[in-house]
């Protein structure tokens, strides 16, 4: 099923299942996908989902539709994986189950801390927080400075 996931603003995480035909955006409650951004206009843009082809229509909105970081100019085709930007707001297209974004998100930033020496962050958090109270970290976070910690302080 596809659908569009919000990225950034304020219905971050929200997720607009995408029906055949035309779809209104905006802040108007007679849109189908209502945004809470006030840098969105009131009918913002339409997106029409046609089988697996999907276009983008901005409707003279005040501040503009961009797709993938370009200007949108009249109607245009996207796909999975482009991102749609309206004011504050950006989506992304993505056919994934209910969830999958989510775990790829977990992933990526698991990643990203496995790359960024966790490891060395987490023993200098421990230094400071040992510095600060004085004392090393009890119960649950002395397991959790224990395991992320290259070495152990007493």
């Amino acid at each position: 099923m596809s659908k569009l996931v919000v990225l950034h603003g304020v219905n971050k995480g929200e997720q607009f299942k995408l029906q055949e035909g035309a779809t209104l955006v905006g802040r108007a409650p007679d849109c189908g996908i209502v945004l809470y951004d006030r840098k969105v206009s009131r009918h913002h843009c339409q997106l029409a989902k046609r089988g697996k082809h999907y276009t983008l229509e901005d409707l003279n909105s005040t501040h503009g539709t961009k797709l993938n970081g370009e200007p949108l100019k009249g109607k245009q085709s996207f796909r999975e994986g482009d991102e749609i930007q309206m004011g504050r707001t950006t989506f992304a297209l993505s056919n994934k189950e209910i969830g999958g974004v989510l775990e790829q998100t977990a992933t990526d930033a698991a990643h990203d801390l496995e790359e960024h020496s966790f490891g060395f962050l987490m023993e200098e958090a421990t230094g400071k927080l040992i510095a600060a109270h004085e004392e090393k970290p009890k119960g649950f976070f002395a397991r959790v400075f224990s395991v992320f910690s290259s070495s152990k302080k007493e």
